[in-house]
């Protein structure tokens, strides 16, 4: 059959759904007690707009076969027109903005109507949309925010208030469930008053599920909750709450922590959650949030391990092994410091008069990382300590003996948001970027190579890896070229072998399957650090070849060579206690920056690390001294009880000492490595290949 290019019919889509509320897209608005939509012409709203779609019968007309005439219509005198022709693709559409409506009267109050037509068909039927009232003036702000700039937090929103007052009334319509309400696609949505625009927060899919569970339970509001999933982060059994009280507290004191925690979650789920609280000193939900902390302080002083496991997620394999904890923003210690970070960018805006883009960019450093630092494991003697951040919203931690603490942090990242690019793990994303800058360094110094093959040990879901081989190929540009509208690449390919363990085996590599599966799909767009590893790398005469190849090795098989080799995890790690030092550590950023320190040593003549977070820390603290004071004191209280399996003494501080595994010290062995904090290792292939069989060939190697 032959394309028949002929328009046959017109047929408008609607504007209203089939509920009969009106679609966005069209620019009208419902008003109440009136039957027809307006069309609100605002002279101050570049957004004032009136759109028109239509469908064709056949829907394949060829590009430009067909010129349509969209004409507005009040009775019989014609306002406004357009001419188009046909796009070529099924559906077919024209918008009006305030310009094509600005010869009207601001006064005008109009009933209309649009027609569609086909010029020089006279054999198809013009078509009509239902009427509407064109009228001039300011359109009602909507309580809904469908779209908005998303932020890592409520209080990178509410700077953009020029009063107190406007955060005062926003705090209260949150208390009557008007403001900072979830929507289906996961944020917690918010408008200033008075504000045309609105601002989201990103609610991951699990908060949202332990949410509904806390409520759920009652009077019963202080616990912890254990959900199994795969390494890929999909789901495999329903939550599970276990309480945390086990009566070693005095009996009024966990009275009062009962009492205040369920007040604490129902007032947050008022609102969307935790993720919906704002410290606003002096208001009345301050007042409530600072008696939740003073009632926990109280309680952590009793010496039971069990509460400081409150209000985290334990994430088992599908077998029931642990990989991990995630602590929640409601938190003690988290709240604590949501607080603090509240109050700062308070005093900003209202104190310092900035400006909240600066704001955001000054405060955009500080990511809420080692709060907590350590926290008491399941079992007598065993520990979790930090691991990384997920968004502003959550900390990853790990067992403090876990030898593939960057595999279980993926899969606790996949677990908590799912694919979420935002709320991903921040510190990785740095550790990266020292990747990179070796990498690129290796590359700098041998331009003859172009394909360099690269081995991972233990990468996780090598997410890390690939962003850091993509950041390498980025070129300096021309000095004398015009400037790119892209970054320019190097002419260098990767061949990447993933070298996973046998527990790691089933994640290696799932960033990589994640983007390809994208990329098949067409439903999801790849985020522009990881397009690159899906491009073709020209070679002339009409070859070329992929931008980066990769396969993941069996477990224990390194036995090529290649150009380099990265290795994360190549350390030994457990948490010990040791006596405090007598020196007091300054406080960093009021408090908001954990002080975290590394003493260096040779121990039993291996290299050793010992990392910390000072008890005792003094300094400037915040203009209302009482949240950098909790802060200090929440620090203080839940390092004293991780360490009540190790210690009694009150004078010890919580260390985590590290050294090199076999591995590392094979790789010191026959390569000049960098160490790369936090603690990964960059090295050439000849002793990577040592690692697993220190009599393997190679080529000799050169310290740059």
């Amino acid at each position: 059959a032959f394309l028949d290019s002929r328009l046959a019919g017109i047929e408008i889509v609607k504007w209203r759904k089939p509920s009969g509320a009106l679609f966005t897209w069209s620019g009208l608005q419902s008003i109440s007690e009136e039957i027809l939509p307006h069309l609100i012409i605002d002279p101050d709203n570049p957004k004032t707009k009136l759109e028109i779609r239509w469908k064709t019968e056949p829907e394949t007309l060829p590009r430009g076969s067909v010129t349509y005439e969209v004409r507005v219509f009040a009775g019989s005198e014609e306002l406004a027109s357009r001419q188009i022709e046909h796009s070529g693709k099924s559906e077919q559409k024209v918008i009006f903005t305030r310009e094509d409506f600005e010869d009207l009267d601001a006064s005008s109050k109009l009933e209309a109507f649009v027609e569609v037509s086909a010029a020089a068909q006279t054999n198809v039927k013009p078509v009509k949309t239902e009427d509407f009232i064109i009228t001039f003036g300011e359109a009602p702000v909507s309580q809904r925010v469908s779209s908005g700039e998303i932020l890592r937090c409520l209080a990178d929103g509410l700077i953009l208030a020029n009063l107190r007052e406007e955060i005062e009334t926003f705090l209260n319509q949150c208390n009557t469930g008007e403001q900072a309400v979830p929507d289906k696609h996961g944020f917690v949505t918010c408008r200033l008053p008075g504000m045309r625009r609105g601002f989201r927060v990103e609610r991951p899919r699990l908060l949202q599920e332990v949410e509904k569970d806390w409520v759920r339970h009652g009077d019963v509001s202080i616990g912890r909750w254990v959900i199994r999933c795969r390494a890929d982060g999909f789901w495999t059994s329903p939550l599970e709450f276990k309480s945390v009280v086990t009566g070693e507290a005095p009996d009024d004191t966990l009275t009062r922590l009962q009492d205040v925690s369920r007040r604490f979650r129902d007032n947050a789920l008022k609102a969307a959650g935790t993720l919906s609280r704002f410290y606003l000193h002096g208001h009345s939900s301050a007042a409530l949030t600072a008696e939740y902390l003073n009632a926990w302080q109280t309680a952590l002083e009793s010496g039971d391990p069990q509460l400081a496991l409150a209000h985290t997620i334990e994430v088992q394999n599908p077998a029931g092994r642990t990989t991990g904890l995630i602590v929640l923003p409601s938190h003690p210690l988290r709240v604590a410091w949501q607080s603090a970070y509240d109050e700062l960018a308070y005093q900003m805006r209202f104190e310092e008069r900035l400006p909240p883009r600066r704001i955001r960019n000054t405060l955009a450093g500080i990511d809420g990382a080692h709060f907590p630092f350590i926290l008491p494991g399941l079992l007598p003697g065993s520990h979790f300590v930090f691991g990384d951040v997920l968004g502003l919203s959550a900390v990853a931690m790990v067992a403090d003996r876990d030898r593939e603490p960057k595999s279980a942090i993926a899969t606790l990242a996949a677990c908590f948001a799912g694919d979420s690019e935002r709320i991903v793990p921040g510190l990785s994303a740095n550790s990266g970027d020292a990747l990179a800058r070796e990498v690129s360094h290796y590359l700098d110094s041998h331009p003859e190579c172009s394909v360099v093959r690269v081995h991972a040990l233990r990468p996780g879901d090598a997410a890390t890896v690939v962003r850091a081989l993509g950041k390498a190929l980025s070129a300096e540009p021309h000095p004398d070229g015009e400037p790119e509208d892209e970054p320019r690449l190097r002419g260098v390919a990767y061949q990447l072998d993933l070298h996973p363990t046998e527990a790691q085996s089933g994640s290696a590599g799932a960033h990589l399957v994640k983007i390809n599966q994208r990329r098949r799909a067409g439903v999801a767009r790849v985020p522009a650090e990881d397009a690159w590893s899906l491009e073709s790398l020209s070679r002339g005469g009409g070859r070329s070849l992929p931008r980066l190849r990769w396969a993941r090795r069996d477990p224990n098989s390194l036995n090529q060579p290649a150009h380099l080799a990265i290795a994360f995890d190549s350390f030994t790690s457990q948490v010990s206690a040791e006596e405090k030092g007598a020196v007091t550590s300054p406080i960093l950023a009021y408090g908001l920056v954990a002080n975290l320190q590394r003493i260096f040593t040779i121990r039993d003549s291996q290299p050793c690390w010992r990392l910390f977070v000072p008890l005792d820390q003094d300094g400037l603290k915040l203009p209302n001294r009482v949240l950098s004071d909790r802060l200090q004191k929440g620090h203080r209280g839940f390092s004293f009880l991780s360490m009540t399996f190790v210690t009694s003494c009150p004078l010890t501080q919580p260390m985590m000492r590290k050294w090199t595994s076999p591995l590392g010290k094979w790789c010191n062995r026959g390569s000049a490595a960098t160490t790369i904090p936090p603690f990964r290792r960059i090295f050439t292939a000849a002793g990577a290949a040592r690692c697993q069989n220190p009599d393997a060939p190679g080529a000799s190697v050169r310290t740059r």
